[in-house]
């Protein structure tokens, strides 16, 4: 709203301090503060600034320049792809805890080198900051994870991602 307010683009934060403790009303501080979060949170809003419902419309310096501070930042996203075994004996699933920081204390299925012969199939997924490109194979036997049973996996510790993957091959 300062920023806004000032006409203050691409500014270190110093500067909208510098600014803040000019514009402050240093005699009722808390009532002070306490109305220009709600004038921030009501009326000089982010995306749709309410500029003629505005008490400070004749003295802001940026309300003509509304469009400069209401662009939002475009999210940049990390793109990976990943790999994943999918490996059933006996209604039982192969599992994996999951490595990372991604998925942290949740079961997963194993990662694989892709064999394009063994291919099941693929899908997108989205975590945080990550759109993920993800292919599934056939894995054929696999020693080193925690075996669930497939009746079972509704009530184990799977990441959404994991829930995704079973769902395109059990479809």
């Amino acid at each position: 709203m300062l920023k806004r307010y000032f006409a203050l683009l691409h500014v270190k934060d110093k500067t909208v301090w510098e600014y803040a403790q000019k514009f402050l009303n240093h005699k009722d501080t808390r009532s002070h503060n306490l109305a220009l979060m709600d004038l921030g949170s009501l009326v000089c809003l982010p995306k749709n600034p309410k500029c003629e419902e505005c008490p400070l419309q004749k003295t802001c310096q940026g309300k003509t320049e509304a469009e400069l501070y209401t662009k939002t930042k475009k999210k940049e996203y990390e793109s990976l792809e990943l790999f994943y075994g999918i490996c059933i004996q006996n209604e039982k699933i192969a599992l994996t805890p999951a490595t990372g920081n991604m998925y942290k204390g949740m079961l997963e299925l194993p990662a694989v080198d892709p064999i394009e012969e063994d291919f099941l199939g693929s899908f997108k997924h989205a975590y945080t900051k990550y759109r993920l490109h993800v292919k599934l194979y056939t894995l054929d036997s696999f020693e080193d994870g925690i075996w669930v049973e497939t009746k079972a996996l509704h009530s184990a510790p799977i990441s959404s991602l994991t829930k995704k993957a079973l769902s395109t091959v059990f479809k």
